[in-house]
C-alpha cells in the first residue's frame, strides 16, 4: 500500500487513513484521490477493520482541491479524474464499515466533498466549511450537487454551492453538515470513542443498514454520472484556465470564502 499523499494506520481495528500533503494544507490531486483510493479499497477488503477513521496530517483537513494542477487540467484528464472519484466514492459510501470523518481547520472544496461521503463527521471548533468553487470558475463535482441536498436540504445546499461562503463548525453543526463539535485538542480521542461504539456492535448490521441509507443517494447515480461530464467539458471551455489561475493573482487574505452571516438580523 502506497504511502504517497495518504498514510495509513490500524488502532485495535479502527482503520486510521490520513491525507499527508500538510505543506499544501492536504489539498486533492490526481496523485492523491489515487492513493486514497487505494488505501480505501485495501482497507474495505480487511474483514478486521471495524471503522475507518478519515482525517488530516496538520492543522487543516483539507483546502480542496490543488489548484496549480486544476489549472491545467483538459478534458481527457478531467475525464480521467471523474472516472477515479467515480471509484472511491463508492469505496467511501459502500465501505463495509462505518466511516467517520475527523476534521480541523479548512475543509473546504473537494475536501468538503471527501467529508460529506463519510457516515458521520466530528469537527474541532477551529473548522470551517465551505465549497469556494464559484469564485474561482470551478465546478463542485464528487456527487456533491446531488448528495448535499439530501444531507442539509436543498435551500441550504443551494446557499452553500452558489454564494461559497464559509461556515464555523457550530453553523455546520446547525445546518446539518456534520454531526458533532469538540475541542481541537479533543479531536482525536473523541473520534476513538465514536469508533469505539461502533466497533463493538455487529458488523453485518450496520453494513446492511449502509446499504439501506444509501439506497436514496445511489439512485442519483445517473445524475452523478451527468456531472461528471458536465465538468470534464467546463475544464475545456475558453476562459476556465484564466478564471481558476486568477486564484493566483489575488491576495492571500482576499482568497478566503467569505463568512456565512447570521440567519436572524434584528
Amino acid at each position: 500500500m502506497l504511502d504517497r499523499h495518504v498514510r495509513y494506520r490500524v488502532e485495535e481495528a479502527v482503520g486510521w487513513v490520513v491525507l499527508d500533503r500538510p505543506e499544501a494544507m492536504n489539498a486533492l490531486s490526481e496523485e492523491v484521490f489515487a492513493d486514497l483510493f487505494d488505501v480505501v479499497r485495501a482497507a474495505n477488503d480487511d474483514p478486521e477493520i471495524r471503522v475507518l477513521i478519515v482525517t488530516g496530517a496538520g492543522p487543516h483537513f483539507c483546502a480542496g482541491g490543488d489548484l496549480s494542477w486544476e489549472q491545467e487540467l483538459d478534458e481527457a484528464a478531467a475525464t480521467r479524474l471523474m472516472r477515479l472519484n467515480s471509484h472511491l466514492s463508492f469505496e467511501l459510501r459502500h465501505a463495509p464499515q462505518p466511516v467517520i470523518g475527523a476534521v480541523r481547520g479548512w475543509c473546504l472544496g473537494g475536501g468538503n466533498e471527501l467529508q460529506l461521503h463519510f457516515d458521520v463527521t466530528i469537527a474541532a471548533d477551529t473548522a470551517r466549511f465551505g465549497w469556494p468553487e464559484t469564485r474561482w470558475g470551478a465546478l463542485p463535482f464528487f456527487y456533491t450537487p446531488q448528495l448535499l441536498p439530501l444531507v442539509v436540504g436543498e435551500r441550504a445546499a443551494r446557499e452553500m454551492l452558489l454564494f461559497g461562503r464559509s461556515y464555523t463548525a457550530g453553523q455546520a453543526l446547525e445546518m446539518g453538515l456534520i454531526n458533532a463539535v469538540v475541542p481541537d485538542g479533543e479531536l482525536e480521542d473523541e473520534a476513538r470513542r465514536w469508533a469505539a461504539e461502533l466497533a463493538v456492535r455487529s458488523a453485518s448490521a450496520l453494513r446492511l443498514v449502509k446499504l439501506g441509507l444509501n439506497g436514496m443517494g445511489d439512485m442519483l447515480r445517473i445524475a452523478a454520472n451527468h456531472e461528471a461530464g458536465i465538468v470534464s467539458k467546463a475544464v475545456a471551455a475558453p476562459g476556465y484556465q484564466d478564471e481558476v489561475s486568477g486564484f493566483f493573482r489575488t491576495d492571500k487574505a482576499a482568497r478566503r470564502p467569505v463568512p456565512a452571516p447570521a440567519r436572524v438580523r434584528s
